[in-house]
């Protein structure tokens, strides 16, 4: 009975040391715990880009840019005829990333950014929630912005479209502002580099009208800035915007950019 109890009394002595040791051993230089602002942004602009192509997939049947009959693949009949995948989250990658993938990750960011004084890095934080919002009301209409990451709550309010596009709005005119700053950690020259063009100026103020309006009109004088930097050669345009020459073409066309024109002129 005394050799148990001394037994159980190492035994106790050893897990409890072991414990401190197990934690000391899984500080992971690798994957800290607590990381700098800008180690949030790789992943979120990741999912920036996937997510969208991810519900298109499924999104596609109900614009009618594809139709598929088949019944070996997801969806046979549902999404082509206006319906959906039944328990599954198939069009859902969107909702997923706007409020999971970036989500908590996003407000830790912005919360650093500014500890960090990175005006820069909140910025495009602000930006990417504005994104967010965008594609979200865009693909389903009301949805959760007030109450959004309220980890309090088990039940949330959902929001009006025109609420969600005036918090674009703002969340846009916010970082539009913050990108500007040089002061704090943000290096002064690397704004400048950003924000002024040694080939072109920039483009002009859009006007007034619906977002849409103003975002074609923001994109014509993108493209027509970068028409007129590359000397209109259609393939470093393409290649300055990270687009495929045939893509450029289309948007062109879109709105109503005559290529011929422009080159002539």
């Amino acid at each position: 009975m005394k050799k148990t109890s001394t037994a159980l009394f190492v035994g106790v002595l050893l897990v409890a040391s072991a414990c401190s040791d197990f934690l000391d051993v899984n500080t992971n230089p690798n994957g800290p715990q607590s990381v700098s602002a800008n180690l949030y942004l790789p992943p979120m602009l990741h999912w920036f880009v996937t997510s969208p192509q991810f519900d298109g997939r499924f999104i596609g049947h109900y614009t009618q840019e594809w139709y598929s009959t088949t019944t070996n693949a997801s969806p046979p009949t549902t999404w082509g005829k206006m319906g959906y995948d039944p328990g599954s989250d198939n069009g859902a990658q969107q909702w997923r990333d706007v409020y999971w993938s970036l989500g908590q990750n996003l407000i830790d960011m912005n919360t650093k950014a500014t500890a960090e004084q990175r005006w820069d890095l909140l910025g495009v934080g602000l930006i990417l929630k504005a994104w967010g919002w965008q594609v979200l009301t865009d693909l389903h209409g009301e949805i959760i912005v007030k109450e959004a990451i309220d980890q309090s709550r088990t039940s949330f309010d959902y929001d009006t479209q025109d609420y969600a596009y005036q918090e674009v709005q703002r969340l846009l005119d916010s970082a539009i502002v913050l990108l500007k700053r040089t002061d704090g950690a943000v290096d002064a020259d690397s704004v400048r580099r950003v924000l002024s063009s040694k080939h072109a100026k920039g483009p002009a103020h859009t006007g007034s009208g619906t977002l849409a309006n103003r975002v074609d009109a923001f994109e014509r004088e993108v493209v027509l800035s970068e028409l007129a930097a590359h000397g209109h050669r259609v393939a470093e345009t393409a290649r300055a915007l990270g687009l495929e020459r045939s893509h450029l073409y289309k948007k062109c066309q879109q709105l109503g950019i005559d290529l011929k024109a422009e080159r002539n002129s």
